[in-house]
């Protein structure tokens, strides 16, 4: 017997989980079948992988290399910044 018909097309008015994740079949209240577990399941791979990118950008800012990088920066600009006073100062 091929079950496969039967399963595709049973539908479920049932809740679980938390609201910030609901599928959008499930907020029309017109039933929902497997696919919510396909959502749910991309759901949960997006907030994996943007916690992991907020990890890893949190790590990187408050590297010693990165925070060296940001003084040599502010010293570049800083001394550019005196260049050009200095220049204009003796053109004028």
């Amino acid at each position: 017997m091929d079950t496969s018909n039967v399963v595709c097309e049973l539908r479920s008015q049932s809740f679980v989980g938390t609201e910030e994740y609901i599928a959008p079949e499930m907020i029309t209240s017109v039933g929902h079948s497997a696919n919510v577990d396909w959502w749910t399941l991309g759901i949960f791979l997006y907030e994996m992988l943007v916690l992991f990118y907020f990890i890893l950008f949190y790590f990187l800012l408050n590297s010693p290399l990165i925070k060296i990088l940001i003084i040599i920066q502010s010293m570049g600009q800083h001394l550019l910044r005196v260049l050009v006073v200095l220049i204009h100062l003796k053109e004028s």
